[in-house]
């Protein structure tokens, strides 16, 4: 946090009030990374947007993450492996990946009554 501090030019004490600590900054650059994911599976062209049968989309999904994950100059996963597993599940990027996901297999006559590895059931 003091190096970060350093190069932004404000003290230590700015980034304690705005993240919270150095997870909840590590949250905020991940959520920045994620946007543009975000932004093509809620509303980009098909197949991973909408628009395609459910079934391509969740595959579209699956494929793009792993794409992602291979992309060196993708910041998304390496970030999200900074927070600790109890955070990173309950992050606001994690919230949009399950509900996403559960919508889909919804759609797709899968997920009625199923709980997601996250805890949280499925939408029916």
């Amino acid at each position: 946090m003091h190096e970060v501090a350093r190069a932004a030019g404000v003290g230590k004490g700015t980034l304690f009030r705005g993240f919270g600590d150095r997870t909840g900054l590590l949250l905020t650059l991940q959520g920045d990374a994620e946007a543009e994911f975000r932004e093509a599976y809620t509303s980009g062209p098909p197949p991973l947007g909408p628009g395609a049968p459910p079934r391509e989309r969740l595959t579209a999904f699956g494929c793009a993450l792993i794409e992602r994950i291979n992309d060196e100059e993708d910041l998304g996963a390496p970030l999200a492996r900074q927070v600790p597993l109890e955070r990173r599940h309950s992050s606001e990027t994690a919230r949009s990946f399950h509900h996403h996901n559960a919508s889909l297999l919804r759609e797709a006559g899968v997920a009625a009554g199923c709980v997601l590895r996250s805890g949280v059931r499925a939408p029916t």
